[in-house]
């Protein structure tokens, strides 16, 4: 799947990719049997101007006309090689133009970013036809979960230790549930002394001391509650 970029281009003399000439856009390649991926290079610093006489808008209705069922990218390109194109193009915009970007990626649009040396440039659409192909992938931004992560090398009860006690880490929190068969109550409720002897330090012990004094107070007054620690493992 050859990119086949403008003649007019830079990128065109490159040995990876097809020269031709393009109606629409700067750079293309197929994204199925009947559409394509089509990409409108711009430079950053001359954005601004080709928006303000309507050459960016001409430039962007023909490919969105031409390519309906394809991607369409405006491709933003850094105009030096210090320059971070995602950072500085709204240094150079008008808030109008801004706007105007954003209505474009409302109606489907793509806005991308291309670093400034060529072979930069050859590596990032590589990457752009490699996400585009379907998949799970594109859920990426939005995976995972706000639970905290469980940790590979830690079981779900050494887990529930290092989550209670604050400076308790995973080695010392797994040698604690090991040595209780990963029963957490039977480790809750074990002497300070087996603790100290597992590696557990003053500072974890104190913290215990006031879980078995809440837990005496409880008792005592005759007020007794099932605490559940719920530990979530995941497969």
């Amino acid at each position: 799947m050859t990119f086949e970029v403008d003649y007019r281009q830079d990128l065109a003399q490159h040995p990876e990719v097809q020269s031709v000439t393009l109606k629409y856009g700067d750079i293309r390649f197929p994204l199925d049997e009947e559409s394509w991926v089509i990409i409108e290079e711009k430079r950053v610093r001359d954005l601004e101007d080709s928006y303000r006489k309507r050459r960016l808008q001409r430039q962007l209705r023909n490919m969105l006309w031409s390519n309906p069922k394809g991607v369409n990218i405006l491709g933003l390109r850094a105009s030096s090689p210090m320059q971070v194109a995602l950072q500085d193009t709204y240094h150079e915009l008008t808030e109008e133009c801004m706007l105007d970007l954003m209505k474009w990626q409302m109606i489907g649009g793509v806005i991308g970013y291309l670093p400034y040396n060529v072979e930069g440039v050859l590596r990032t659409l590589k990457n752009w036809r490699a996400i585009l192909k379907p998949g799970q992938h594109f859920f990426s931004i939005v995976a995972g979960t706000d639970e905290p992560p469980i940790r590979e090398d830690m079981t779900p009860t050494a887990y529930a230790i290092r989550r209670l006690f604050k400076g308790v880490g995973p080695t010392i929190a797994n040698k604690i549930a090991a040595f209780y068969k990963q029963d957490l109550a039977r480790a809750l409720g074990a002497p300070d002394q087996e603790w100290l002897n597992l590696g557990a330090h003053k500072g974890i012990l104190r913290q215990k001391g006031l879980l078995d004094g809440e837990k005496n107070v409880r008792e005592h007054n005759g007020d007794v509650h099932l605490v559940t620690v719920q530990v979530r493992s995941h497969a």
